[in-house]
């Protein structure tokens, strides 16, 4: 019962604000409902602009991501070659302690004349 009352005074009201109004009133509030709906017009155009500018650089920063990681692994592949490269060179390891050192052999000189013989006399 209370809300077909509350229902009942609130069409009162409105019908009597409604009446209320001039001919000039209600032409200015639709020009002004017009304006309103322009710029939503716009906002809209402009959102939908905007989110396809954001779906593109998602896109190019997706793909820069995945040359980024590429580029990473790459780098990391190769300092695990260089690190095996390094292995490979270094030389024997040194004896423990308290061994005898390996005589080493002196390397021969390629490009090292050979002595002459003494002269006879």
């Amino acid at each position: 019962m209370k809300r077909y009352i509350a229902t009942a005074v609130m069409a009162v009201v409105l019908t009597t604000g409604l009446t209320g109004c001039g001919i000039k009133e209600r032409d200015e509030l639709k020009a002004k409902v017009a304006t309103m709906e322009q710029d939503a017009s716009k906002m809209k155009n402009e959102m939908a602009s905007k989110d396809a500018t954001v779906a593109d650089l998602r896109s190019q920063l997706e793909a820069a991501n995945k040359n980024a990681r590429a580029a990473q692994d790459k780098v990391a592949q190769m300092e695990a070659d260089a690190a095996k490269a390094k292995e490979m060179k270094k030389p024997a390891a040194a004896p423990a302690k308290g061994a005898a050192p390996a005589k080493a052999a002196a390397p021969a000189a390629p490009h090292a004349k050979p002595t002459p013989a003494p002269a006879k006399k």
